[in-house]
């Protein structure tokens, strides 16, 4: 076991430090839509959104029949009819 308490500190008070031996990152807690994306230039987990060729996709659940539309007015990929 390392002495190291930062590498052992996996869960405290409810919050998770790290996925799989790696870092969490810290700071602004996540947004509603947000994932958890793997950077490897910080070596940790950070918080991100879904995104298309590094464009955002529209938040919320399309409905049966919809399709991805890129808005160059909002600057996201958005659901259709």
């Amino acid at each position: 076991m390392s002495s190291d308490l930062s590498i052992e500190k996996r869960f405290e008070n409810g919050n998770a430090y790290m996925i799989a031996g790696t870092q969490i990152a810290a700071g602004i807690p996540p947004a509603d839509g947000q994932y958890l994306v793997y950077n490897v230039n910080t070596n940790q987990w950070e918080y991100s959104v879904l995104k298309i060729a590094g464009i955002p996709v529209q938040t919320g659940t399309p409905t049966d029949g919809q399709q991805l539309q890129y808005s160059l007015v909002n600057n996201q990929w958005e659901f259709v009819t």
